[in-house]
């Protein structure tokens, strides 16, 4: 990958779709070197044992969202034309969050309603290390409320581009 900078914004070329590709698993191992915990429950999922809690990856924006729609009706016809499965829009969390809370929602529904729970129970930093320990900063929180899936998926990119420069 090129550096990533406002001017040349580059997205990891690596989808959900192609799994056995090495920049795929390096990064979803890099997700598990962070202690990735789930979205909404707070755990990190786990490889074997309750189902409920095993991990899984799934679209930050879902595919079958209404901006999910919009940004696949967007990218068809350009080179990134598989953009909502690039691996910057891609969590690890386990399989009871994203269908029984996620769904098809856009972020700006579920990102709200799992911050608001937490603020709601005085526990608001821990929502934070959460997104973080899934490479989303504060600044990434405010892009998903709004929607924002160009941005988002730049600076998630650039962040964990950062990070395997940084190992």
């Amino acid at each position: 990958i090129t550096k990533c900078t406002a001017d040349n914004p580059e997205f990891f070329d690596a989808s959900y779709n192609a799994r056995g590709q090495q920049i795929y698993r390096a990064l979803v191992l890099l997700l598990k070197s962070k202690g990735v915990k789930d979205f909404y429950f707070g755990l990190e999922p786990v490889k074997s044992g309750t189902s409920a809690y095993l991990l899984e990856e799934h679209h930050i924006f879902p595919k079958n969202s209404s901006e999910g729609k919009r940004i696949i009706e967007r990218y068809k016809e350009t080179k990134n034309s598989d953009i909502i499965n690039n691996i910057a829009n891609i969590a690890l969390i386990t399989n009871d969050t994203n269908n029984k809370r996620i769904k098809a929602k856009n972020p700006s529904e579920y990102i709200t309603q799992f911050e608001n729970e937490y603020k709601n129970a005085n526990k608001y930093g821990e929502f934070l290390k959460i997104m973080e320990s899934q490479f989303i900063s504060p600044d990434m929180i405010e892009l998903l409320k709004a929607n924002k899936f160009d941005e988002f998926v730049f600076q998630r990119t650039k962040l964990l581009n950062e990070q395997i420069d940084n190992l």
